[in-house]
């Protein structure tokens, strides 16, 4: 039986965030290929963090973060299910995934996203960490700076 490590609580006993296990792997793939987000579309995520109900136990969501090129960068994704949105979960998952992102030694957290994808920028503002956007054709590419603040 795999060890559960806690990461993260929010709000009390209500959203826990912990390292993926492979019970996980299903749920997981199910909510990328629902909401067609998948950060990296081929090879296994080098962290999984996966949030879960902490009085239910329900899947309520999972942030997944590559290795990239240069080495010292990752691409991150975070996907929450529809009914658990603007509810803080995707916020915690992806402060979570930068904290363990920099300690893997990892200096920026990137990702893609559609230039009118309120959504996804409403969640970079919510985790307080520092962002850049940069414009590329129909959409934006996002760098989470990992290395000015303490995570």
């Amino acid at each position: 039986m795999a060890t559960t490590m806690l990461l993260e609580k929010v709000e009390p006993e209500r959203i826990l965030i912990r390292m993926g296990e492979p019970e996980d792997a299903a749920a997981a793939e199910e909510l990328w290929e629902s909401t067609g987000a998948r950060p990296c579309a081929h090879g296994e995520p080098v962290i999984r963090l996966v949030a879960r109900n902490g009085r239910t136990n329900e899947f309520l969501g999972v942030a997944d973060c590559f290795r990239t090129f240069p080495p010292e960068d990752a691409m991150g994704g975070v996907a929450v299910v529809p009914d658990e949105r603007r509810h803080g979960v995707g916020a915690a998952l992806l402060r979570e995934l930068a904290r363990m992102t920099v300690r893997n030694g990892r200096r920026v957290l990137a990702g893609f996203m559609h230039e009118d994808d309120a959504a996804t920028l409403h969640l970079l503002r919510a985790t307080g960490l520092p962002v850049r956007l940069h414009p590329l054709e129909g959409g934006l590419y996002y760098e989470i700076d990992l290395v000015p603040r303490a995570l």
